[in-house]
């Protein structure tokens, strides 16, 4: 099926996005425990809409034990550009 690859990546990039925006910042290990959609889909999800954007990384948290998390959170200009430019309705 043509364009199934990308359909996935966007409603996958949609699903964090709700995500972020439910939950604030959150490392990648909270979105793919959140969403149980697998690490590798998170991580390609999250650089997607950072290469476009709609998100930006936060910094690093605490480690515990393994490699620190990175923690990414909406970047809220353009998000709410996407939001007008859509018509979409956000609540509160």
């Amino acid at each position: 099926m043509i364009g199934r690859p990308r359909l996935l990546r966007d409603f996958n990039a949609q699903h964090i996005l709700r995500l972020l925006r439910l939950y604030g910042p959150c490392s990648r290990a909270d979105l793919a425990r959140y969403s149980g959609l697998s690490a590798p889909t998170i991580s390609s999800g999250v650089a997607f809409l950072k290469e476009n954007g709609l998100v930006d990384p936060m910094g690093s948290g605490p480690s515990k034990g393994g490699r620190p998390p990175i923690f990414s959170v909406l970047t809220p200009k353009r998000v709410m550009s996407l939001a007008l430019t859509s018509g979409h309705r956000w609540c509160g």
